[in-house]
């Protein structure tokens, strides 16, 4: 069995525009209105995080130039300070945030292992 690498990050990343959407009446549901902005923020910071994971792993593989220690720092300071406003100023749940980057992340993960089980590619 042969993975297709290219094939595969495609869907993950279209796996986590998908449980980013599909998640946001859930979040409102749970955590009222304040909860979709912490929702969406954990949504986002799961895409930028694979983004920026993929390019650390095609950089191993030489398809592109090296992924530097200041960008990682650089991301995860704005996804930090942004996460810190949103809750400090504008009341957003934690709970709610955490949820959209743990629904998000390990849903996407889980769905491209479900679909390599089923159809092997």
């Amino acid at each position: 069995m042969e993975l297709d690498y290219p094939r595969m990050v495609a869907r993950v990343d279209r796996n986590i525009r998908v449980l980013g959407g599909v998640g946001i009446p859930a979040a409102w549901f749970l955590w009222g209105w304040l909860g979709v902005p912490g929702y969406l923020l954990g949504a986002v910071a799961a895409w930028l995080n694979f983004r920026r994971l993929r390019g650390l792993v095609d950089s191993l593989g030489g398809e592109r130039g090296g992924a530097s220690w200041v960008g990682f720092a650089l991301l995860y300071f704005g996804i930090g300070l942004a996460g810190y406003v949103m809750i400090k100023y504008f009341e957003v749940s934690i709970l709610s945030a955490f949820g959209g980057l743990l629904f998000v992340s390990v849903g996407a993960v889980l769905l491209e292992v479900l679909y390599t089980f089923i159809y092997g590619t």
